[in-house]
């Protein structure tokens, strides 16, 4: 079971840094972990850019996470994959934005379309990448 939507704006902080809780339990489902891992890393990495220093944080995302749950290289680009086909066929954005009119979501919007665009053009070799750092 993954929780679907896990990124720091879903924690609840001590005044110690340490997270007491989690929240925003809507999107729970049963799928693959790396999808969980793969969208988490997005967000905190490259959710405003693929520039170098941003591929140095997803290497200490990956190394601190696979210290505690380990992944293999395989497993890892199905992730990436699975993410980019996930996104790809995803309404949500589209219908948040147009349909439902959020604010919220709106500036999810420009982040979600550099992600469909930069990954079109670039999955493989973004995967080798990321893959590389592992």
């Amino acid at each position: 079971m993954v929780h679907g939507d896990f990124h720091e704006e879903n924690l609840f902080f001590d005044k110690n840094g340490k997270v007491v809780a989690v929240f925003d339990w809507e999107k729970t489902n049963t799928y693959p972990r790396v999808l969980e891992v793969f969208r988490a890393m997005w967000f905190l990495c490259f959710y405003d850019g693929y520039s170098g220093k941003r591929f140095k944080r997803a290497k200490i995302f990956l190394r601190k996470y696979d210290e505690t749950y380990p992944l293999n290289k395989k497993e890892l680009r199905n992730g990436i994959e699975a993410w980019y086909l996930n996104q790809l066929h995803s309404a949500w954005v589209l219908d948040e934005v147009y349909i439902k009119n959020n604010s919220r979501v709106k500036v999810l919007f420009k982040s979600y379309v550099t992600f469909l665009n930069y990954q079109s053009k670039n999955l493989e070799k973004f995967s080798e990448r990321i893959l590389n750092l592992f």
